[in-house]
């Protein structure tokens, strides 16, 4: 086997890591969202996204979140984008937040809640 492949998929995650870092450290993490998403995105959901990518790329993995943690932080940013949305329009001036999705119901099955 040709360890080239690999090595070039270490290379280019390595590059996407720094990529991420780099913005992250310069405030420019507008240069973190695809291009479809720009200006879509709510500067709360945003920056809570943000701050999850820092902690996952943490240089010691037990300085990483747990799974349980990504998925609590990507629900909570899902809900700040869906109150941002409703107050931007006018449609709505409180929000109660709760977590109903798919994924957090599997994980009440577990016994583990966010």
């Amino acid at each position: 086997m040709d360890p080239k492949p690999d090595a070039a998929k270490t290379n280019h995650r390595e590059n996407l890591v720094h990529q991420a870092l780099t913005c992250i450290e310069k405030n420019e993490v507008d240069l973190l969202v695809d291009r479809h998403l720009k200006g879509k995105i709510g500067p709360a959901s945003l920056a809570k996204f943000v701050e999850i990518l820092d902690k996952c790329l943490a240089d010691e993995g037990v300085n990483r979140p747990s799974m349980i943690e990504v998925l609590c932080n990507v629900e909570l940013a899902q809900q700040l984008q869906l109150h941002g949305l409703e107050t931007s329009n006018g449609s709505a001036k409180y929000m109660v937040f709760h977590i109903s999705s798919n994924l957090m119901e599997g994980l009440e099955f577990f016994g583990v809640g966010c």
